[in-house]
């Protein structure tokens, strides 16, 4: 009955939405002892099967995808909202080539109930290690940029990063980091911060990724810079 409530309660919050790069939520009603969320019905191509098809993407066509994806973003994050299921799959290129993310079902309001609990929602290699956690402090706005930053990674490399649970057990070793940056994979192919910013999104430590939709915005564009070669002391500063 409480994950009932709440699925209802979030998804006429999500109803109150309106952003060209964001799936819109129509409504939403209970029936049959379950619930319903009806969005809207958008065409295109899904960016999981540009991907499958192994063409190189350049920096200003995954920049025009990006982009809207943090602009939308930031509008549900400022409401409290995380998507927590971003990957290739949910992201629809329509035929005017602007980007929309799909599929709310696993979106949850984390801010304003500090003992709130979530459930467990996951894509392997796309999710981070803090959503394993249910509490819903440890999730936020970093936890979608890491999982739009994932995406990125997926579709200039051909290969999903490695999972986080996976990355923890290395790191926890003192191995070292599965997840090879691609500052260092496919330099000299991409702008030095345009790489620089998906590392820093890709962090293992929620601290030394950017925190929100917006900075990782600025970063990517190269309206910020990054230092620091470690999670340890890896830091942003808007320019």
């Amino acid at each position: 009955d409480w994950g009932l409530n709440s699925f209802i309660d979030e998804a006429k919050t999500l109803t109150k939405f309106k952003h060209p790069n964001i799936v819109r939520v129509l409504s939403v009603f209970n029936r049959f002892n379950t619930a319903y969320m009806v969005m809207e019905y958008e065409q295109g191509i899904e960016f999981a099967k540009l991907i499958k098809q192994k063409k190189p993407f350049d920096e200003a066509f995954l920049l025009s995808i990006m982009i809207p994806l943090l602009d939308g973003l930031s509008v549900i994050h400022e409401s409290g909202f995380v998507h927590r299921d971003i990957k290739p799959s949910n992201i629809l290129i329509r035929q005017n080539g602007s980007p929309v993310l799909l599929d709310f079902g696993s979106a949850r309001q984390t801010i304003g109930e500090y003992t709130r609990t979530l459930t467990s929602m996951m894509t392997y290699g796309y999710a981070p290690l803090e959503q394993y956690n249910q509490k819903s402090d440890m999730q936020g706005p970093w936890t979608d940029v890491y999982a739009l930053a994932a995406t990125t990674y997926h579709a200039i490399t051909g290969k999903v990063p490695a999972e986080s649970q996976y990355r923890a057990s290395i790191l926890a070793n003192d191995g070292i980091d599965p997840v090879e940056p691609l500052s260092q994979w496919v330099a000299g192919q991409y702008s030095p911060h345009f790489l620089n910013a998906i590392d820093a999104a890709l962090s293992f430590k929620i601290s030394a990724r950017p925190q929100t939709a917006l900075e990782w915005r600025e970063m990517l564009l190269g309206n910020a810079v990054t230092d620091g070669t470690d999670d340890s002391d890896e830091k942003t500063r808007i320019l």
